[in-house]
C-alpha cells in the first residue's frame, strides 16, 4: 500500500469508524483498525512523522467512542470489550515491534535515532491520552490493562554504560564528556517518553481528588497500578522541573493543556488547568507519599537548577493547601496529622531550597567577581541628579529670591545632606553581563535628598523662635501677618501654604487680593507647579512639609534666612556628591561578624549559609554614598511669621 493513498481521508477514515461502532459492526471496525496499523507501519518505515501523526491518535479515538457507545447501548458490549483491549495492544505493538524493529537496523546511527524519537514521543502523547479517557471514565479494567501493556515495553537501548561514564567518571576529559551526554540524551528518550505518560497520569489523578471528581478509594485504586522506576533518584525533580519548563515540544507536551475535569459548556470562555500547577500538586503528594528524591547538585543542569527556585514557590503555595485540607488528605497522604505533613514536605523543600541556593551561590559569585561598570555608576548618578533637580522645591525657591549664597572657603563646614548607604545585593544594577538587573526606583535617592533639604528649612524655621499667630481664618492671618512684617520695617516677598489646604474653598481664592496662577504666571518651571498665585502682590506656594501641615508662613526670605552651599566641579551637576564603592574583603568581613546569624539565614531559615559563602552574598552588595552639602543661617527671626490654623480641616 502506498502512502499517497491515504492523503486527505482522515475525516473519512474517522467518519467510518463512527458509524460501525455506532452499528455495532466488528467486521467493519476491524477492517478500519488493520487499515490504520498499516499506515502507521508504513509511516514509520518510511520514516513519514506527519503521515504517522495524522492517524497515531486513532486507538485512543477507537476506546473513547467504544466507551461512549457501549454506555447508550449494551448491545455493543463485546465490542466494547474487544477493542478497548485492541487499543493498548496496538500502541504496545507500534512500539515495540514497528519502531524498535526499524531502530535495530540503525542503532549506530545518532540522526536516526533522533528521527526516531519523534514516533516514540508520538506514540508515547497518545498512550498518554488513552490513559486519561479511562480515568475520566473511571474505566478501571481497562486501565489497569493498558498499564499492564505498558510494563511490557522494553528498553531496547542500553544506556547503562553511557551513564555511568557520564557521572561517575570524574576523571574523563570535557571534551569526550559533551560528546557522550549528547548520545545519552538522545538513546535516553524513549525511556523519558514513557516514565513522563506514566508520572503525568498519576499527577492527574491526584488532581481529579482535590477537585472531588474522584473519592479516595478511586484514588487509590487507579494509582496502585502505576509503577514508575527511576534509573536515578534525582529523575523524578528532573521530571518535574522538565514539564514546568516544557522545554521540548511547548506547552503542549504530552498533550496535557487539553486536559480538563469537566465538561465545559460552548461559547463560554474558560481556562482549562494548567499542567504547570496540577504538575507540582502530584509532585508534592507523590513525595510526601514516600518517594522523596536526594538531591546531588552535580546531577543537575544549570538550567535546571535555575528553575529550581521557581518551583519552590509553587511547592510551599500548595504545602499550604494541602495542610488547610488536611482531613481531606490523610489517607491519601499516608500520614497522621498536620505535622507529619508539614515535616515531609519540609524535608522536600529544605532539599529543592539546597538547588536553589546552588544557583543563587553560582549567581552570587559571578556578581561578586565582577568589576563595577563606569557607565551603569554614570548612568545612576545621572538619574539620581536629574531627580533632585526637579524636586529640590526650597532649593529653587531660593535661587528664586536669590536667598543662596556659595561657600567657597573649606574651612566652613556646612550639613552633607544624604546618606551612607550599605544597599544589600545591588552590586547587579552596577555591572555588565548576564548578571545585570536593574532595581527600579533607584533615582528616587535624588528626591530624597530634595525631601531632606526642604525638611531642613522648616526645622530652622520651626527652632528658631518665629513669633506664631493663630486664628480659624486663613485670610485672617495672611492680613495679620502682613500687617506686622510691615510696622516691623520688613517687605514681604513669601507666603507658603500647605498642598493639603483647601484654600480655592474658602474666603481666600474670592479674596480681591489673591489673584491665582492662571492670571500671574511664573517664569521659573521648576517652581510652577508649587506655585499658587499672589496675594497682595505677595507670591504664594504650596508646600509638602507634615511638621508644617496646619501652618502658613509670611516672610521677607532674604532677610529671614540664607542658605549656604558648596559645590565642586567633579560632583553630578557640581551639587551633589554620588558614589559607588565595590565590597572589599575586609568590609565584608566586617559585615559579617557584626550580624553572623543574619548572614547566614538567607533562605527563610531552610537553607543555612557557611561563612564562606555568607561573605560571597555581602560582596554582591555596594555602599553609595550621596549627598549634598549645605545648611541654612538665621539672619533675622522677626522677618518671619508662622501661621497656625487652628480650628480648620488642612
Amino acid at each position: 500500500m502506498s502512502l499517497k493513498l491515504t492523503e486527505g481521508i482522515y475525516s473519512n477514515i474517522y467518519s467510518s469508524l463512527y458509524k460501525s461502532i455506532e452499528k455495532n459492526n466488528i467486521e467493519s471496525v476491524q477492517v478500519i483498525n488493520t487499515f490504520i496499523r498499516k499506515v502507521l507501519s508504513l509511516s514509520i518505515k518510511n520514516e513519514s512523522l506527519k503521515q504517522f501523526n495524522e492517524y497515531i491518535d486513532f486507538p485512543n479515538i477507537t476506546y473513547y467512542i467504544t466507551h461512549s457507545e457501549f454506555a447508550k447501548n449494551n448491545s455493543l458490549e463485546k465490542l466494547y470489550l474487544r477493542f478497548s483491549r485492541n487499543c493498548s495492544m496496538t500502541l504496545k505493538e507500534i512500539i515495540w515491534y514497528n519502531i524498535s524493529f526499524h531502530e535495530r537496523k540503525h542503532s549506530d546511527d545518532l540522526q536516526k535515532l533522533v528521527v526516531l524519537n519523534d514516533f516514540y514521543y508520538s506514540t508515547y502523547k497518545s498512550f498518554s491520552k488513552l490513559l486519561y479517557y479511562m480515568v475520566k471514565n473511571t474505566d478501571f479494567t481497562q486501565f489497569k490493562f493498558a498499564i499492564e501493556e505498558i510494563e511490557q515495553i522494553s528498553d531496547e537501548r542500553n544506556t547503562f554504560g553511557l551513564r555511568n561514564q557520564l557521572f561517575y567518571n570524574p576523571h574523563i576529559e570535557i571534551v569526550k564528556k559533551e560528546k557522550i551526554e549528547q548520545e545519552y540524551n538522545i538513546r535516553i528518550q524513549p525511556s523519558n517518553y514513557r516514565r513522563h505518560l506514566l508520572t503525568g497520569i498519576k499527577y492527574w489523578i491526584f488532581f481529579l481528588f482535590n477537585t472531588g471528581k474522584i473519592d479516595a478509594s478511586t484514588t487509590l485504586k487507579f494509582i496502585s497500578e502505576i509503577k514508575i522506576y527511576y534509573y536515578d533518584p534525582e529523575e523524578s525533580l528532573s521530571d518535574i522541573l522538565f514539564f514546568r519548563s516544557n522545554q521540548l515540544y511547548g506547552s503542549r507536551y504530552m498533550g496535557w493543556e487539553d486536559w480538563d475535569y469537566t465538561e465545559r459548556r460552548s461559547g463560554k470562555v474558560y481556562s482549562p488547568p494548567m499542567p504547570s500547577d496540577w504538575l507540582v500538586l502530584g509532585f508534592l503528594i507523590e513525595q510526601i507519599r514516600g518517594n522523596v528524591f536526594s538531591v546531588n547538585p552535580n546531577k543537575y543542569s544549570k538550567t535546571e537548577i535555575q528553575d529550581s527556585e521557581f518551583l519552590l514557590d509553587r511547592l510551599k503555595h500548595f504545602q499550604s493547601h494541602l495542610v488547610a485540607n488536611i482531613d481531606k488528605w490523610k489517607e491519601i497522604l499516608n500520614v497522621k496529622n498536620e505535622e507529619e505533613l508539614n515535616k515531609k514536605a519540609g524535608e522536600l523543600i529544605s532539599k529543592i531550597a539546597l538547588l536553589k541556593r546552588v544557583n543563587k551561590s553560582q549567581i552570587e559569585n559571578e556578581i561578586a567577581g565582577t568589576k563595577l561598570s563606569l557607565e551603569k555608576i554614570n548612568s545612576f548618578k545621572e538619574s539620581v541628579a536629574e531627580t533632585w533637580k526637579s524636586t529640590k522645591f526650597i532649593r529653587n525657591l531660593f535661587d528664586f529670591f536669590n536667598a543662596s549664597k556659595l561657600i567657597s572657603d573649606d574651612t566652613i563646614k556646612l550639613k552633607n545632606i544624604g546618606q551612607h548607604l550599605f544597599f544589600e545585593r545591588a552590586k547587579m544594577m552596577f555591572i555588565d553581563g548576564k548578571n545585570y538587573q536593574e532595581i527600579y526606583g533607584m533615582n528616587d535617592m535624588g528626591s530624597r535628598i530634595a525631601r531632606w533639604e526642604n525638611d531642613l528649612f522648616f526645622n530652622y524655621i520651626a527652632e528658631s523662635e518665629v513669633t506664631t499667630l493663630h486664628n480659624k481664618e486663613l485670610v485672617k492671618i495672611l492680613d495679620d501677618s502682613i500687617s506686622e512684617l510691615k510696622n516691623r520695617g520688613f517687605i514681604p516677598s513669601l507666603i507658603l501654604i500647605p498642598y493639603g489646604y483647601r484654600y480655592d474653598k474658602n474666603a481666600f481664592v474670592n479674596n480681591p487680593l489673591f489673584v491665582p496662577k492662571t492670571e500671574s504666571n511664573i517664569e521659573d518651571k521648576f517652581l510652577k507647579s508649587e506655585f499658587a498665585g499672589k496675594y497682595d502682590n505677595i507670591s504664594v506656594f504650596k508646600h509638602s512639609n507634615s511638621n508644617f501641615r496646619n501652618k502658613i508662613l509670611v516672610c521677607d526670605l532674604k532677610s529671614t534666612i540664607v542658605l549656604k552651599y558648596k559645590t565642586n566641579d567633579n560632583w553630578e551637576q557640581q551639587h551633589l556628591y554620588i558614589d559607588v564603592k565595590e565590597i572589599d574583603d575586609d568590609e565584608a568581613k566586617k559585615k559579617f561578624d557584626e550580624r553572623p546569624d543574619y548572614w547566614s539565614n538567607q533562605e527563610d531559615g531552610i537553607a543555612k549559609l557557611d561563612e564562606k559563602d555568607a561573605l560571597i552574598l555581602i560582596k554582591t552588595s555596594v555602599i553609595i554614598d550621596y549627598w549634598s552639602t549645605m545648611d541654612f543661617e538665621i539672619l533675622d527671626k522677626n522677618a518671619c511669621i508662622i501661621g497656625s490654623i487652628v480650628s480648620e480641616q488642612l
